[in-house]
């Protein structure tokens, strides 16, 4: 309030701040994203409903504490993480078709070497 800024900046700062709590906490991310209609250009009024969301956030987070003792953010996998270990996980089932399919190989092999040496 001491300083002027858009309206836009503080709304981003607000998001960048508390992005990962905003993400479990969608209730309190659709309060701050209607702050701008709310409050129809009125730099007051929006730096006071921006304190009320970010003290609700606040009270959140020490509940989630004291309840379920942590104080990070369940965040949600992005889509490139969900890619990333679904290619992982194919990469490990590959490898393990291709060792089992090595050790069939060399199995063989030893059969074949002990019919020809008997």
């Amino acid at each position: 309030e001491k300083h002027p800024t858009k309206m836009a900046c503080i709304h981003m700062h607000m998001h960048a701040c508390m992005r990962d709590w905003l993400a479990e906490f969608t209730d309190l991310r659709e309060e701050l994203n209607k702050v701008p209609r709310r409050a129809k250009n009125d730099m007051s009024v929006a730096c006071s409903l921006y304190r009320e969301v970010a003290e609700k956030v606040e009270q959140r987070i020490l509940h989630v504490k004291r309840t379920e003792n942590r104080t990070v953010a369940i965040r949600a996998p992005s889509f490139r993480e969900i890619e990333r270990a679904a290619a992982r996980e194919a990469a490990i089932a590959q490898q393990r078709e291709e060792e089992t399919a090595l050790r069939d190989l060399e199995n063989l092999s030893e059969k074949t070497k002990d019919k020809h040496a008997t």
